[in-house]
């Protein structure tokens, strides 16, 4: 019976660590960019190391910077 409380024990706290994964994961902000001809979306963190090889950052035509937002 122990062994049993156990695995079901292990078993929610996986499932409470994988939603929670999930959830931090749909926070981060991503931005498009054109990467080799192709229009992709990353992490805005990572936008600064494709824009120094290159790439460059998709205009939607919203007049909104992709990083800094819209003007106030």
């Amino acid at each position: 019976m122990c062994r049993r409380m156990l695995k079901i024990v292990a078993i929610c706290l996986f499932l409470v660590g994988a939603i929670s994964v999930t959830l931090v994961s749909a926070k981060v902000d991503m931005v498009e960019i054109n990467h080799n001809g192709n229009v992709i979306s990353v992490p805005a963190s990572a936008v600064p190391a494709h824009l120094d090889h290159g790439d460059t950052l998709v205009d939607d035509g919203d007049g909104c910077d992709p990083i800094l937002g819209c003007p106030a």
